[in-house]
């Protein structure tokens, strides 16, 4: 993908600099204006979303992801505080979780007839990059996206996987406290448990097949990721 490419090579940048971009950048003021009722709809209902959307009303609106992507942020920072990481990259792992789906409801990857190109996450990689968001934080929100295949490029982009699996699965009802190889800091964050039966067999296995190769990836040195974030 010619976009990661880009990113790749532009992310050697010292990261001192991107962690003071999110110093003068307003990421909650701009996760809260982009999540405007007025402006969502879920695009998915004429065609629904593989497994499960069209088949929950809460999934489908802007309140389900506004508070999955709160809470995969705060997965985001508790991990990143566990991990001793600084207090200018814990804010831009919380950064990544707050950011990393604004574009979903927009242009859901898995409706039919749309294209990749327009398609979650690559609008909302475009427009962060348009902004001048630190490429290794777009990097971690594209391959975030199990669709696009892409590799882990970043201990940061390993734990935003994890985070926004580990968030979905909480969604779906299950005790993550049960599942061994989820950190307690990405427990610790989960506000409260909800039973639901969204999704189902298959799916459930391939989330949390997902959330836990991506938590053991980011016990990789920081030297095995392309970028050492």
């Amino acid at each position: 993908m010619a976009l990661r490419n880009i990113l790749l090579e532009a992310s050697q940048t010292d990261h001192r600099l991107c962690c003071q971009f999110l110093e003068t950048t307003p990421v909650q003021s701009f996760f809260k204006d982009w999540f405007n009722p007025d402006y969502f709809v879920c695009q998915s209902v004429a065609s629904p979303c593989k497994d499960y959307c069209g088949k929950a009303e809460n999934r489908c609106g802007s309140a389900y992801w506004r508070k999955h992507c709160a809470i995969v942020a705060r997965m985001m920072e508790n991990l990143a505080l566990e991990r001793g990481e600084s207090s200018n990259m814990r804010k831009m792992w919380h950064a990544a979780g707050l950011l990393h789906d604004l574009d979903y409801l927009k242009a859901p990857h898995d409706q039919y007839g749309r294209f990749v190109g327009e398609s979650h996450p690559l609008p909302l990689a475009v427009m962060l990059q348009d902004k001048g968001f630190p490429p290794f934080l777009i990097l971690a929100i594209l391959e975030h996206s199990p669709h696009l295949e892409l590799s882990m490029s970043s201990q940061m982009s390993a734990a935003l996987i994890g985070c926004d699996e580990a968030a979905t699965l909480a969604a779906f009802g299950d005790d993550l406290d049960t599942i061994k190889g989820v950190p307690s800091a990405v427990i610790a964050a989960i506000p409260r448990r909800e039973v639901s039966s969204l999704a189902t067999g298959k799916r459930r296995h391939n989330i949390r097949e997902r959330m836990l190769a991506a938590f053991d990836k980011l016990n990789s040195p920081k030297s095995s990721f392309p970028v050492f974030s």
